[in-house]
């Protein structure tokens, strides 16, 4: 994230602590552009409006602006997977959950994979697995052996995180979400 971020929110604040862009944006110095509806008209508008810099999306948000009609995008100043970077959008992949305070994991980009073929670059960038600092493992596991599973891209498991980002129960999360759509409406 750039200092002085335009931030547009897809994502609620709530939903997996907003992916902590809520405190990472203020602490960037940003601004926060909030939308009433997440529909692709909207995000358009308000990209070319605003100038964003940043938003998170989703993979259902970036399927819905991927397969917008044409009538509803507008062209953008920025440039990625496959049919979001035809649109002019850089895509950071990352795996998150509410319980791990967010994003715990993140594709990083290496320069080198801009010169590959656009299909190969869309499946680099759905690669994920370099985690935050903070986390002291995350693994995919047999949930009844506790064995780390090979990374193949075929063993099935659960996702397992260690850290002390992660949250001790989730019940903490639904009150902080009741009382979100409390204070501000819906």
């Amino acid at each position: 994230m750039v200092t002085t971020p335009v931030y547009l929110w897809t994502v609620p604040m709530f939903h997996c602590n907003g992916w902590c862009m809520v405190w990472g944006t203020a602490a960037k110095g940003g601004t926060s552009v909030c939308i009433g509806s997440v529909v692709p008209k909207v995000i358009f508008e308000k990209i070319v409006q605003h100038g964003v810099t940043n938003m998170g999306g989703a993979p259902t948000v970036l399927n819905m602006i991927v397969n917008a009609p044409a009538s509803k995008r507008k062209p953008l100043p920025r440039r990625v997977l496959a049919k979001m970077d035809e649109l002019g959008f850089e895509v950071v992949h990352g795996y998150g959950l509410t319980e791990t305070y967010g994003p715990a994991t993140v594709c990083v980009w290496k320069p080198e994979w801009d010169a590959l073929p656009l299909a190969e670059r869309a499946r680099m960038k759905a690669l994920q697995g370099v985690p935050h600092d903070m986390l002291q493992e995350i693994a995919i596991k047999d949930p009844v052996t506790m064995e780390t599973l090979p990374s193949d891209g075929r063993a099935v498991g659960e996702v397992m995180v260690r850290g002390n980002t992660v949250m001790s129960g989730y019940a903490d999360v639904l009150i902080y979400s009741l009382r979100f759509q409390y204070i501000f409406g819906h």
